[in-house]
């Protein structure tokens, strides 16, 4: 059955409210605004608006028609395809748009934790390429990163970078002397805290310190968790 002028103009106002709908959801989710003062209003408008235009006509029998030869017999109209399948793309989009796009104040496991486990360190010294030292008396050994110690050596089953511990040592110092930095804990080693931390460039220092070419990557430390990500 072809869909009437009405029938048109009534489907694409439907189709608007979704849209609306699916905006304030998404104003919800991704800025500061809420986006409630769009998503309650359209979903007031919209469930009525649904069974008023498709359920109504077609649940119930009509009147008695007269023909010449008598009285017709009621029967329920059937519901044209067009709106049984507009109908059930609308409700799809409606509750695609809420499930999927829903906000959630839960935070994850994942920050939680990071957040839990974040601390400040006031640098009062660089110890070599991996380690250093804060105002408060806590060493840092930086996460899943290897530089030569001071003597230049490698410790048996050690990474063992090609640049040269004083050339680690330089590029930790250029990157985090005299600065505060930003620090999550991963574990301990050897009474140091083994930590990813960012510089007040917001640099994330393990990182550089790879990407330098003056250290490498630790990848059993890796694997627990990654740098440069």
């Amino acid at each position: 059955m072809a869909m009437g002028r009405r029938s048109q103009q009534g489907f694409l106002i439907e189709l608007a409210i979704v849209g609306a709908l699916a905006g304030g959801v998404w104003i919800e989710k991704n800025t500061s605004m809420s986006g409630l003062f769009v998503i309650v209003p359209s979903l007031a408008v919209l469930v009525p608006l649904f069974f008023w235009n498709y359920m109504r006509p077609y649940g119930r029998r009509h009147k008695w028609q007269p023909r010449s030869n008598g009285w017709q017999q009621p029967q329920k109209r059937a519901m044209p395809a067009w709106q049984i399948y507009g109908f059930a793309g609308l409700l799809v989009v409606a509750a695609f748009c809420i499930v999927f796009f829903w906000p959630t104040n839960a935070p994850s496991q994942e920050t939680h934790n990071a957040s839990a486990n974040r601390f400040s360190c006031a640098v009062k010294s660089i110890t070599d390429g991996d380690t250093l030292r804060c105002v408060d008396g806590n060493r840092i050994r930086l996460h899943a990163v290897a530089a030569r110690e001071k003597d230049e050596s490698c410790s048996p089953g050690h990474p063992c970078p090609s640049a040269s511990g004083a050339a680690a040592t330089a590029k930790l110092t250029e990157l985090a002397a005299g600065q505060t930095l930003q620090c999550e804990q991963v574990g301990t080693s050897y009474n140091r805290i083994t930590a990813v931390c960012w510089n007040e460039a917001n640099t994330e220092i393990n990182c550089a310190m790879v990407q330098s070419g003056t250290t490498v990557v630790w990848p059993k430390f890796n694997e627990q968790r990654r740098i440069c990500s």
